[in-house]
């Protein structure tokens, strides 16, 4: 699995929930009005393909075939649970469904300095910053990637196959990500429908801290609900790719942090570049490694090749305040003895949307008073798995 087909989608939550709002309000050149232009035409054009997803199944046509029927039913099933159990904004999102005949909805740009880390920041009107720049075409991103690299900046392209808008629209599945297992459209839908709680500007940490735990949080309930009817293997193997997969983030944020210390040095240009190829050179060994740990050949491996820093920059711990969310959710719902056995209970829902309301008003904050009640959170977390340690050992 390449990282372009891993989790994109938790990257361009930004793309389109501004951009009619950008078009209106900036006063930019034609080359950005055209930027603009083809975010909005693509994803109207999506939009305008919709059909809903109930029509799809009371229909004869052959279009498509029992497997995708049954995705299909999954996704009416994952909406009533994240609307009944989770107490989430479901609303009309994903009650339709589009095929867009391509593997991919968006592929987003990154761009780099030679001797930095930090990518390149691309911002806009109301939604904040971003570090990367998304288009609807695989050509015209690699154009502008390409126009980029001939600013000498390192350029990588990477596929997208879901994003959310955050309540802006009703948006639709797409046969882009309705092949994949079930488990992992459960965690994908639950955490794209999280995104409509809130949004915290210039903060994607938070945010994808916040829709992570509440994804995590709705697998475990989608489960209880279907308990016995999903293979044990399936679910072992389910979360032995979500311990790989952040095995995988660690080995590269260790490896910025490396090449942070080379480029920040006092080193001279060709001894800087000496140590970064070393440096490459060794995460592709480890991953090598990671595959074969965990009993893969070509899960992460493959996604070393044209290494540089443009292709790192997109992978990013947000999972930052995952464990001070989820312990804090856990603590609301303890209050009345609830949790994911009896979450239709009318006090359990009341818990839910005053966690909710909570995480909202957090958003409303700015981001040192946020990620210092955050830490408060996390240290609760901490202790409190200390204690639960402690009482599994006595």
């Amino acid at each position: 699995m390449h990282l372009n087909r891993l989790d994109f989608s938790r990257l361009s939550v930004l793309l389109v929930t501004g951009m009619f709002a950008a078009m209106l309000v900036s006063a930019t050149s034609s080359c950005s009005l055209g930027y603009y232009h083809q975010a909005v035409s693509g994803h109207l054009s999506i939009l305008k393909q919709r059909k809903p997803i109930k029509d799809i199944l009371a229909s004869d046509s052959d279009t498509l075939n029992e497997v995708q029927r049954n995705k299909l039913r999954l996704i009416l099933d994952i909406r009533e649970i994240a609307e009944k159990s989770l107490a989430l904004p479901v609303e009309n999102g994903y009650s339709s469904y589009v095929d867009i005949g391509r593997e991919f909805v968006v592929w987003n740009v990154f761009a780099a300095q030679e001797f930095s880390v930090a990518p390149q920041q691309w911002c806009y009107p109301i939604i904040g910053c971003a570090s990367y720049r998304g288009y609807y075409s695989e050509n015209a991103a690699r154009k502008y990637a390409k126009k980029q690299a001939e600013k000498d900046l390192e350029t990588f392209v990477g596929g997208v196959r879901a994003y959310s808008t955050l309540g802006w629209f009703n948006d639709p599945v797409l046969n882009t990500f309705i092949s994949q297992n079930d488990l992992s459209i459960v965690a994908l839908l639950i955490h794209e429908i999280s995104h409509k709680i809130m949004y915290a500007k210039n903060d994607t940490a938070f945010n994808e801290s916040f829709a992570t735990a509440i994804e995590l949080f709705g697998v475990e309930v989608w489960l209880h609900h279907h308990q016995g009817s999903i293979p044990q293997q399936t679910i072992e193997e389910f979360y032995k790719r979500r311990r790989i997969k952040s095995d995988f983030i660690q080995l590269v944020l260790e490896t910025r942090n490396e090449l942070d210390t080379i480029y920040k040095g006092k080193l001279a240009d060709d001894e800087k570049r000496k140590a970064k190829s070393d440096i490459f050179e060794k995460l592709k060994s480890d991953l090598v490694k990671l595959d074969a740990d965990y009993g893969y050949q070509t899960l992460y491996s493959p996604w070393s090749n044209d290494l540089n820093n443009a292709k790192i920059a997109p992978v990013n711990s947000y999972h930052q305040w995952v464990s001070a969310i989820r312990s804090r959710l856990d603590k609301t719902l303890a209050q009345s003895n609830c949790d994911i056995s009896n979450l239709l209970l009318d006090k359990c829902q009341q818990l839910l949307k005053t966690f909710y309301d909570e995480i909202k008003s957090l958003a409303k904050l700015g981001t040192e008073q946020r990620h210092l009640i955050l830490e408060d959170w996390q240290a609760s977390a901490s202790q409190r798995l200390q204690i639960k340690a402690k009482n599994d050992l006595e």
